[in-house]
Order: C-alpha cells, then sequence, then structure tokens
C-alpha cells in the first residue's frame, strides 16, 4: 500500500481506515501534521517526529477564517468557501528552501462525514474522494452547457401557436383561416437563453482556468496559489481534507455552518 498515486483516489473510509492510512504513512517518512489552531499544531507521532513541532494560526478576514501552517521551510495558508455546488479551497503555499518542492493538488484528498460526532464514533464517511481537476471541471461545464442548451432548442422546436393566414382555395377565391405553425418567439427565446447560459460558462470557464492551482510544484523560495475544488456532498457538515506536500501530510478538519430550519 502507498501513500499517494492510485491509493489516494481511495482515500480514507472512516476513522480506522484514516488512521491505518496514517500509519502507512510513517513507515515511509512522511510526516503528518493536523490543524487545530493553535501555536504549537505539532506533528503526528505516526511519523516518527515526536519531538518536532509545526506552527499553526488562524487570521480572521470578513470573508472568512484562514488556516496557517509553518513546518520545515514550507508555510502553507487555506481558506475555505462552501459555494453549494462545490467545496472551494483557496491555497498559498510558500517555500523557503533552496529546493523545489513536489505537489498535486489532483490527488488532494477529502472525507465527507455526516457530522464530527460520525467521524470521531468511527463511521464511515458519506463520500471519500480526491478534489476535481480544474480541466474535468471545465469539461463538465462545457457539456452540462450543451444539454440544457439542446433540451431548451428540443422543446422549443415543439411548441406551437395559431396564426391567421390568407388562402386561395380552388375555385380561385381567398379566404381567412387559423392554421397551427411553429411558435417562433418560444424558439428565439430559447436562442437567447442558450446564447446567455453559453457566454456564463466561457465567463466561468475563464474564471477558473485564471485562478485554478495547477502548478505541481513551489519553486525554491518562491510560492504558488490557486483555487481547488472538491465536490459539495449533500448532508456532509463534517469535512476532513488531506493535502501531500512534499514529504509531509496536512489534516484540516472544515465544519460546513448548519442549514436553516
Amino acid at each position: 500500500m502507498v501513500c499517494s498515486g492510485t491509493a489516494m483516489r481511495y482515500f480514507a473510509t472512516g476513522l480506522i481506515f484514516f488512521v491505518t492510512t496514517l500509519t502507512v504513512c510513517a513507515q515511509t517518512a512522511r510526516k503528518v501534521v493536523f490543524f487545530t489552531g493553535e501555536k504549537d499544531c505539532g506533528l503526528s507521532r505516526l511519523s516518527n517526529n515526536s519531538g518536532a513541532v509545526a506552527r499553526c494560526s488562524t487570521i480572521p478576514t470578513h470573508r472568512g477564517d484562514v488556516s496557517e501552517i509553518e513546518q520545515d521551510g514550507v508555510a502553507l495558508s487555506l481558506a475555505f468557501l462552501d459555494d453549494r455546488k462545490y467545496i472551494v479551497v483557496a491555497a498559498r503555499i510558500s517555500n523557503s528552501k533552496s529546493e523545489p518542492v513536489m505537489f498535486d493538488s489532483d490527488l488532494w484528498g477529502a472525507a465527507h462525514f455526516k457530522s464530527q460526532l460520525a467521524f470521531y464514533a468511527g463511521e464511515k464517511p458519506i463520500a471519500a474522494e480526491t478534489s476535481i481537476p480544474s480541466r474535468d471541471l471545465i469539461r463538465q461545464m462545457s457539456s452540462g452547457t450543451k444539454l440544457e442548451n439542446s433540451l431548451d432548442t428540443f422543446i422549443a422546436e415543439g411548441e406551437k401557436t395559431s396564426e391567421v393566414r390568407e388562402v386561395r382555395r380552388s375555385d380561385g377565391t381567398r379566404i381567412r383561416t387559423t392554421v397551427i405553425v411553429p411558435d417562433r418567439s418560444a424558439q428565439d427565446e430559447a436562442l437567447r437563453k442558450s446564447e446567455i447560459r453559453t457566454k456564463n460558462t466561457a465567463n466561468e470557464q475563464r474564471s477558473i482556468r485564471n485562478n485554478a492551482l495547477i502548478a505541481k510544484y513551489v519553486p525554491a523560495n518562491g510560492f504558488v496559489k490557486g483555487l481547488v475544488y472538491f465536490r459539495r456532498v449533500k448532508k456532509a457538515e463534517f469535512i476532513l481534507l488531506s493535502l501531500d506536500i512534499g514529504d509531509s501530510r496536512f489534516i484540516f478538519r472544515f465544519q460546513l455552518p448548519k442549514k436553516k430550519a
């Protein structure tokens, strides 16, 4: 069993499996850092670094709290956003080392639990998966927009209306009669909606391309930043995030606000 790559696609299922994963990571010298919000987070004993500490802090902002960890030359800042469709993680990774630090945000994992109590009780998560790569997210948006446009067009083509037309009879006389014809206004409205939908999707895709965290390493004495997207799972109020950066695994807890009754 390994701690990255394909194994991350089957991220921890429940507390027992999660602890087992940490044990295996310890055997491969991966340091495990739990964000607690306290100044001295500490490294997991499972990582054979019981004497080391990591520095944690929480910075309140008008858009929510920013969680920060500094450990062994790497500083990680995270902010979380629930936009109903996705859990968005805004990440900034700084590297004060003289060599690059490797990571792959496509392999960052999330375990979605019904509640924090369910997690501590050892219940299995509702879902456990890795992040949605920005390229996949853009592709999904294109497919969804095309499907919605096609449905609107199909429905509009089936819409009918009546109009009065003058027709010539066989004896040469003309009469006015009511005939059933395609509803042009419905087709025009479907076209208008499709154009607006396509434009909005293109703008969202452009925003994702410009802001997604697509880098695979942090340069020496440099930093990278961007957004990482996770699926928003219904009925999940507590999320455990696992972020592998260099030889460390950072664990964050994210409590979603309870829905108003």
